[in-house]
């Protein structure tokens, strides 16, 4: 990051002293540096809030799925003891 604050501030010093133009291509060029910077900052914290955002998502179907089977479980447990009964009370 801070390579393109230098690259930037350094193209516009390079074009000052060949233009003659000191100091604004430097000022320009360090500008454009640290816009360059926040915008990549901004791309990676809008990317990790995407996958954490991802991350809660799957957690919580991954939950949902457990309780969906666990529910499954004690109804069928629920049905085996029933049915064990009815049998037992037709013997």
């Amino acid at each position: 990051m801070g390579a393109a604050v230098a690259l930037g501030y350094g193209g516009g010093w390079w074009l000052d002293g060949k233009l003659g133009t000191k100091p604004y291509l430097s000022f320009t060029g360090l500008l454009f540096g640290i816009a360059a910077v926040f915008m990549t900052l901004v791309r990676v914290a809008r990317e990790l809030n995407r996958q954490s955002e991802q991350d809660e998502k799957n957690e919580k179907d991954e939950k949902n799925e457990k309780n969906e089977k666990n529910e499954k479980n004690e109804k069928n447990e629920k049905n085996e003891k029933n049915e064990e009964n009815q049998d037992n009370e037709k013997d």
